[in-house]
């Protein structure tokens, strides 16, 4: 890069700022840094160029001042990229929870369907239960009805059976 050609440097400069302008990270204070840093930089190569040795300590502070900001230029784009990286991981990883959430979702609705179905079934069986119970309830009385007037049958007959034998044994004397 040319100090005697600020329009190159400009040029250069608005290729990085144009750049960092796609990034999230506010770049106001550094295009002010790389401002200063181009007309410090044109204003040095003119003064070298003019032979001013009158701005000698001058120009040895704004040298000192260029490599500072050259250093904070070089650390700046090194925090960018290494943001713009951070930032392209995390972008991964959320991408990958958001898949994950949005499949454990798909799942948790799958076993809600599957839990309200098993829930109706359970009613329905348990509807069903009562009834088949009520009537084996219903059944078992009238069995149990039904064994009380036999044995009771049984027993009349059985008396009858005595009563009849002992009318045949009266007729037979």
């Amino acid at each position: 890069m040319n100090p005697l050609d600020p329009g190159t440097m400009v040029n250069e400069a608005n290729n990085v700022l144009k750049f960092l302008a796609n990034s999230p990270i506010n770049i106001s204070h550094f295009y002010e840094i790389l401002k200063d840093f181009i007309v410090k930089s044109h204003k040095l190569a003119l003064l070298r160029e003019n032979r001013l040795l009158a701005y000698e300590p001058r120009l040895e502070v704004t040298r000192s001042q260029l490599e500072s900001l050259n250093k904070e230029y070089e650390k700046l784009v090194q925090d960018i990229s290494s943001v713009k990286n951070s930032l392209n991981v995390l972008d991964g990883e959320i991408n990958k929870l958001e898949t994950s959430l949005s499949l454990l979702q798909t799942c948790g609705a799958v076993e809600a369907q599957t839990l309200n179905k098993h829930e109706s079934t359970l009613i329905r069986t348990s509807q069903k239960l009562l009834a088949l119970k009520i009537e084996f309830d219903d059944l078992k009385s009238s069995a149990d009805h039904a064994l009380a007037e036999e044995k009771v049958h049984s027993e009349d007959s059985e008396k009858l059976k005595k009563a009849m034998e002992a009318l045949k044994n009266q007729l037979l004397l």
